[in-house]
């Protein structure tokens, strides 16, 4: 097993790794997913356990309560509010479009809206990234120590 304490500076390290990637369909998630897989393999274990204490801040971040709220829109037209599971794939999506956007929708400058389409659900990979790098291209278990939780509703302070 592998695991390592987060610190504040590996935020840059996440989001070079991140980059930035234009989600429009299931097709452009692989594509981001693939890209980001690509680095997480030249890197190290430790920087694994850093990148994946990484994403569950950035998803802490992006759990609110307003955005759990917007419905999500089938191509069809139709709405449907979003599940537990649903906004944990979404907030991904966010955060998989990199740094900027991410920062433009926790200020408001840009709606959480786009992330909650059926299309953009498999960017849910994105959660085991760094344990799959490890074990595949490691051979390594990638254990987290005590981040924040990513589990919807746990930001208590953006939920009423």
């Amino acid at each position: 097993m592998y695991s390592c304490h987060f610190g504040d500076t590996e935020m840059n390290d996440f989001w070079a790794i991140i980059g930035t990637n234009d989600l429009t369909s299931s097709e452009s998630v692989a594509a981001a997913l693939a890209k980001v897989r690509e680095r997480l393999s030249t890197t190290s274990p430790a920087r694994l356990a850093k990148f994946d204490q990484s994403l569950a801040r950035q998803l802490y971040e992006l759990d609110r309560g307003e955005f759990f709220e917007i419905p999500v829109v089938r191509d069809d037209g139709r709405e449907f509010k979003q599940s537990d599971d649903h906004f944990s794939y979404a907030r991904c999506a966010c955060i998989l479009t990199g740094a900027t956007t991410m920062a433009q929708v926790l200020s408001g400058d840009r709606s959480f809206a786009g992330f909650t389409a059926i299309r953009l659900q498999s960017a849910e990979l994105l959660l085991y990234l760094a344990e799959r790098v490890g074990e595949e291209v490691f051979g390594v278990k990638i254990t987290q120590l005590p981040s924040p939780p990513i589990e919807t509703g746990s930001n208590t302070q953006y939920w009423q």
